[in-house]
């Protein structure tokens, strides 16, 4: 369904001369992804408007994204499939959210755990897939970026935990790494398969 939409759309342009036909797969594939990341941000939004986690929610993606960029692991085998299960996760995680903000809970601990996905990520990371392989030269430049970006989380969570001292934060950067941690852990235990 998203990949005949997106290839009506990118059919269209050529006929106007808009895009190149010799490179119809890309544009066919951009577009793909581009519809499916907004379906996914559509529904995950409206979820959180639903159960009123915006913040959470919100904080949550400035978070994962631009590790997921880099890191890489498993996929979805389709855009539906893609689409149900970050769907479901973005639930699971809005739910988890508001049940974990009313609970009492040890900081220490939900920061060492914090500090255990983190080192994982940082050493597993990037996994490729059989859609994306990484060059050498990819994979050292990737791995950089993961570096700095759990930095920057690592800063954020230490700043929260002496300046704020929310629970949004810790938690959000736990869902983070933990899904990270899953998506790695499967597409290592597919490749070994």
């Amino acid at each position: 369904m998203i990949q005949e939409l997106a290839e009506k759309i990118v059919d269209y342009q050529i006929t106007r001369d808009y895009l190149d036909s010799t490179e119809r797969n890309k544009y066919v594939y951009a577009y793909e992804i581009t519809i499916n990341q907004s379906i996914n941000l559509i529904i995950s939004f409206a979820m959180a408007v639903i159960f009123r986690e915006v913040y959470s929610t919100i904080l949550f993606f400035l978070l994962y994204i631009p590790i997921r960029k880099y890191a890489g692991g498993f996929h979805a085998s389709s855009n539906e499939k893609c689409i149900l299960f970050s769907s479901s996760v973005v639930l699971g995680i809005i739910l988890l959210s508001k049940v974990l903000k009313v609970c009492n809970y040890d900081r220490n601990l939900v920061f060492t755990i914090d500090c255990m996905l983190m080192i994982y990520v940082n050493i597993a990371a990037p996994v490729e897939t059989s859609n994306k392989k990484i060059s050498f030269n990819e994979r050292r430049r990737y791995k950089k970026y993961i570096h700095i970006i759990t930095l920057i989380h690592l800063i954020f969570i230490i700043m929260d935990a002496i300046l704020v001292q929310s629970k949004v934060i810790c938690i959000e950067v736990l869902f983070t790494y933990f899904l990270l941690f899953a998506l790695l852990f499967l597409e290592q235990v597919k490749r070994i398969n």
